[in-house]
């Protein structure tokens, strides 16, 4: 438990607070220059789960379907883990992304989804970092070469967090709390798509770097 936390923090959370200055101004921003401006933020997020000795032992292809899979879906988690310090500069972001679809910010909506589980990180982080690996190494593919050993990677995990949380909450609330997580995910997941059809109705997502382009199913 305390290397999960030790590689979270080496990994996706000091580097992207100690690089991370919001501006003073709010900042309007097109969809491509909004993603593009994310990118040091996914890459140390992927960064984090290349670290995960459970990644490691997939094959390229694997892990690759891995991340285009499930990254975006994971962002506003992380962004919740990022921003729940009371210190966190991540708290006072001021963006309007313009020219989407029917005047959509995005990230008004990324700010709302992060804030759903602001509560729950404040409550108990290690327990949201558990769910983050759980939910990384979920898939509906059938494409992954290794699709037994992925899921046999998220029952292990799954099983090591309600260890974790009937040891630190009892039966009765650690209950509640899996399905309170279940309930805003499966509402993270709604929102998520309507993001995804606001990105590819955009003009000028042939702009979007080409890691963003794959993380955002582009490609």
């Amino acid at each position: 438990m305390n290397n999960i936390t030790h590689c979270y923090n080496q990994y996706a959370s000091e580097p992207c607070i100690s690089k991370f200055n919001p501006s003073n101004e709010t900042l309007y921003l097109r969809l491509c220059e909004f993603y593009n401006r994310k990118k040091p933020i996914i890459v140390h997020f992927i960064d984090y789960y290349k670290h995960i000795p459970d990644f490691q032992q997939l094959n390229i292809d694997d892990q690759v379907g891995l991340v285009k899979e499930n990254i975006r879906y994971l962002l506003p988690i992380n962004y919740a883990l990022l921003k729940t310090p009371e210190q966190s500069k991540f708290r006072y972001a001021k963006i309007q992304t313009i020219d989407c679809y029917e005047n959509t910010n995005l990230h008004y909506l990324y700010a709302y989804l992060s804030n759903q589980f602001v509560p729950l990180v404040a409550y108990d982080s290690l327990m949201i970092k558990l769910v983050l690996i759980i939910l990384f190494f979920s898939t509906n593919s059938n494409e992954l070469k290794q699709w037994n050993v992925v899921q046999m990677i998220q029952t292990n995990y799954l099983n090591l967090l309600w260890t974790y949380m009937l040891d630190k909450y009892g039966e009765n609330q650690a209950r509640c709390l899996f399905m309170n997580i279940i309930m805003k995910y499966l509402h993270l997941q709604q929102v998520i798509e309507q993001i995804d059809f606001v990105i590819r109705s955009n003009e000028c997502i042939d702009q979007l770097d080409e890691l963003l382009k794959s993380v955002l199913q582009l490609t």
